[in-house]
């Protein structure tokens, strides 16, 4: 939304301001002095380098104002700004202005796995009703939240946005900022293990979104999931639960799968037909909380079913591609703990291929696991049967464990290749790819292994 500087003034009314704020306005924040674009109010975060030193660069780029920590000289700046104590409270002040101020109903997506995918199909189903904004990417955390309530349009009604954590008490400063009318916790994985230690306190943390719930609002968790279950008890709010068994709100039924595409009904939505273009049962119980809230929302069948058609993900998210030889690439490099690896692991493995389909695998480390890691990695051999695969490439330090249990059964099938070895792993991949392959490309974004996706897929 379009906010004045006078406005950002009064919520800092006990601070320095300089004096050259009149008609200044910003309709967004940028943190990146780099990828600054008009209008914005430009946030120094301090890092490996100080962004207080990028501040005039910024300026050029078009940013129309800044945030100054107290203790930064303000001498030389060339745009107005304004002093505060925290750059992060700062912003988060400031976005809660910006939603108080549009209000809208607010969907908030949180879980271990499969918050990225959750939000875009809420974004899609939900705009077949309403004006919609969505987090970017996944921009999700405490920089990007408080981006994705400034850079809001007034004219929103409905915010759908993803929330992620990677320690204690984020999550009901989160709640306490957002109030949300709808939240759902799609699973509780292993993700942050190293953080966290176990997987009943990444729930108990998660289901802390709750905690300031509007006093309509309601909770969709997964029924499926007994440290959700049981901890949700204790809580005052309205709970929905969706899943797989029959025991849930709203399960499927009916289910059809083939290479690209599920076909599902719900015990909800009459004898309506959905279809998801997307592979794995994982997915299509990531669809039933966007069902759940589109009916709180009073969308109809027919606009769920168009919604969920029309799906457009966020990049590298369980997408298929079609590499420069012809190659077919599910392409799911952007998150991965055990639970979302053994869960594609078994969609990839149920998909209906040709004959003579190569299969190749490409997995890369899991990050964020603790000291349980290595362990955990060599656990996969365990959904990794003999036959599953023609190739594997293992990518990484920690998955090398992985390398010494598969070894024996697939021999010369398998290889890794250790973080330095990146071009060494492109080059191999490369030549075992034509026309009849079928990839999977799943890892951590840390590894950065979008690098080898766009490599395969754009032409020379």
């Amino acid at each position: 939304m379009k906010i004045s500087l006078k406005q950002i003034k009064r919520l800092f009314d006990d601070q320095d301001v300089t004096s050259s704020i009149d008609d200044v306005v910003i309709d967004h924040i940028d943190f990146d002095s780099r990828q600054v674009t008009p209008g914005a109010l430009f946030v120094p975060l301090i890092g490996e380098r100080d962004g207080h030193d990028f501040i005039n660069m910024a300026a050029e780029k078009g940013a129309n104002a800044t945030l100054v920590l107290n203790d930064h000289e303000t001498s030389k700046l060339t745009i107005p700004y304004i002093k505060v104590d925290d750059i992060n409270e700062a912003i988060f002040k400031i976005a809660n202005f910006c939603l108080r101020k549009i209000n809208p109903k607010v969907v908030v997506i949180t879980g271990s796995n499969g918050k990225t995918t959750t939000k875009d199909l809420a974004y899609s189903v939900l705009s077949q009703k309403y004006r919609v904004w969505r987090t970017k990417d996944n921009f999700n955390n405490e920089i990007g939240v408080p981006y994705t309530l400034i850079s809001m349009p007034e004219n929103t009604q409905i915010l759908t946005i993803e929330v992620g954590i990677d320690n204690f008490n984020q999550m009901k400063r989160y709640s306490t900022l957002l109030r949300p009318d709808i939240a759902i916790i799609t699973m509780i994985g292993e993700a942050h293990l190293e953080f966290f230690k176990t997987r009943k306190a990444i729930a108990q943390e998660k289901l802390k979104i709750a905690s300031n719930l509007k006093s309509n609002g309601t909770l969709l968790i997964n029924g499926d999931e007994p440290l959700l279950t049981e901890n949700a008890k204790f809580l005052n709010c309205m709970t929905k639960t969706f899943g797989a068994s029959n025991k849930n709100d709203i399960y499927p039924i009916t289910i059809k799968t083939d290479l690209r595409k599920s076909e599902y009904q719900t015990n909800l939505t009459d004898n309506t037909v959905f279809t998801l273009n997307l592979i794995g049962k994982y997915n299509l119980i990531n669809s039933l909380p966007v069902i759940l809230a589109a009916k709180i929302l009073n969308l109809t069948n027919t606009e769920i079913k168009l919604g969920l058609k029309n799906l457009s993900l966020t990049k590298d998210r369980s997408a298929w591609l079609t590499g420069k030889k012809g190659e077919q690439i599910l392409d799911d490099a952007y998150n991965s703990n055990p639970t979302a690896v053994k869960k594609v692991l078994m969609a990839f493995e149920n998909i209906k291929l040709p004959s003579n389909a190569k299969k190749v695998l490409v997995l890369g480390d899991m990050l964020e696991l603790g000291k349980e890691s290595r362990q955990m990695h060599a656990n996969l051999a365990n959904f990794l049967p003999i036959n599953t695969f023609d190739y594997i490439y293992l990518y990484g330090n920690e998955i090398k464990e992985l390398y010494f249990k598969l070894k024996p059964i697939y021999k010369e099938k398998v290889q890794y290749y250790p973080i330095l070895q990146y071009q060494h792993l492109v080059r191999a991949v490369d030549q075992v790819m034509d026309k009849n392959s079928y990839l999977l490309v799943k890892a951590s974004h840390g590894l950065h292994l979008e690098r080898l996706v766009n490599f395969l897929t754009t032409k020379n």
